[in-house]
């Protein structure tokens, strides 16, 4: 089966979850391109991206093409004037947003005439924001039929025609039962049947044979966050969780992987902390070296904040590779985070905004090794039941096949 997925960038570095889905699909025999709807490097370009670990070719389109404009118009003009009016009358009040919702209009007219010649069969996009709206605009411009799925902010937060695409849609993936029950409360009008609960996949083999090369410090433990560098993922609390280890006299050291806009903030909290030297921000990653931290690591640390904080993680991906990896983890629990980590079963759950709290969660899993192997062997029976990659392919490249099947007939 010929699959087009339209995402907002690629090559993300916290999109590990895309890359294993689109190179399973490969895996099964179907053919994937790939089309970023926020950034081209050149006007126009394919190529395959072997080096970026994904078995696909990528089809970089410009944001504003004239031909592509006006074959739209001259073709199908009621659909163009009636899909851009619903963009403005949804988002004019949000600029920005109505700004990049129009510009990824507008790039998905090009991305139709590649996807109408190419002989695609179906249209998947990740996250419910631009990248759905360009879905929707191929679609209704090709007949094609087309899915989306939810992720995080794009559900709480940039919500674009959100009705529209989801009544229009074939299917909508959500990767927690709390986001499948937020979004029906949303859109109550929305046929059920057509919301999908499908975890993130993960290459369980890979990270199995990862653990066998596990080799944690038992003298200085070594405690790991990793996320982008942003107030919702907490990572002040677990520097300020760091203190009070520190005030105790606990031999550790803390290492966060990521960039974002909070780095000075923590620099200062580390610096104010008297930290420096046992706490470090390495910035971006790649899986690799992500893979090598986590081999070293005695606790993963995941302080997610609730939804009261604003945008927020629905599942972090990073508990579910931590865990893959043999890793314990303790974190909050908030939104979708317990589905996963199940309170002294597999992980250690805390309040949210808890310094004092993470810290105890934390000096246990050190203390307590047994109980830490415990809580990671049963952890990883979890992950294979629910978050197989394969299993998990297998029934989306189904859903794919039926809404082919459905747009025939």
């Amino acid at each position: 089966m010929k699959l087009a997925y339209l995402v907002s960038r690629f090559p993300q570095q916290y999109q590990t979850f895309v890359r294993r889905e689109i190179n399973e699909l490969v895996r099964l025999g179907h053919e994937v391109t790939i089309f970023p709807i926020a950034s081209a490097p050149s006007p126009l370009r394919r190529q395959p991206d072997r080096e970026d670990g994904v078995d696909a070719s990528v089809v970089y389109t410009p944001f504003v093409r004239v031909s592509a404009i006006v074959r739209a118009l001259t073709r199908s003009p009621a659909t163009c004037f009636r899909l851009a009016g619903a963009l403005v009358a949804d988002t004019w009040y949000r600029p920005a947003v109505m700004v990049k919702s129009l510009l990824a209009f507008t790039r998905s007219l090009g991305i139709a005439h590649i996807i109408a010649s190419g002989g695609y069969e179906h249209i998947h996009a990740h996250w419910a924001s631009y990248p759905a709206t360009a879905a929707l605009a191929v679609s209704s411009l090709t007949g094609i039929p087309f899915s989306f799925a939810f992720h995080a902010y794009d559900l709480f937060h940039t919500r674009i025609l959100l009705r529209r695409k989801a009544n229009a849609a074939s299917f909508v993936v959500l990767n927690s039962t709390c986001s499948v029950d937020y979004l029906q409360g949303l859109l109550p009008d929305v046929d059920r049947k057509k919301l999908i609960l499908l975890y993130n996949g993960l290459e369980l083999e890979r990270f199995k044979a990862q653990m066998a090369n596990r080799s944690p410090d038992t003298q200085c433990p070594l405690v790991l966050g990793v996320g982008r560098l942003v107030a919702t993922k907490g990572f002040h609390y677990l520097v300020d969780a760091c203190r009070l280890l520190a005030d105790e006299g606990r031999a550790f050291r803390l290492v966060l992987i990521g960039a974002g806009r909070e780095a000075s903030k923590l620099r200062s909290l580390i610096a104010e902390h008297r930290l420096t030297g046992r706490v470090e921000l390495v910035g971006e990653c790649s899986e690799a070296e992500v893979s090598a931290y986590l081999a070293q690591a005695t606790v993963l640390a995941a302080p997610s904040l609730d939804p009261a904080s604003g945008s927020h993680d629905v599942l972090p991906n990073v508990i579910l590779e931590a865990q893959a990896s043999g890793v314990p983890v303790v974190a909050t629990g908030v939104f979708a985070i317990p589905e996963v980590v199940v309170h002294e079963r597999t992980g250690l759950l805390v309040p949210p905004r808890d310094a004092e709290a993470l810290k105890h969660a934390i000096a246990r899993l050190v203390d307590e090794g047994g109980f830490a192997l415990d809580l990671a062997a049963r952890a990883r029976e979890n992950l294979a039941q629910n978050f197989n990659v394969h299993t998990n392919v297998v029934r989306l490249a189904g859903l794919f096949e039926k809404s082919k099947r459905s747009c025939v007939t």
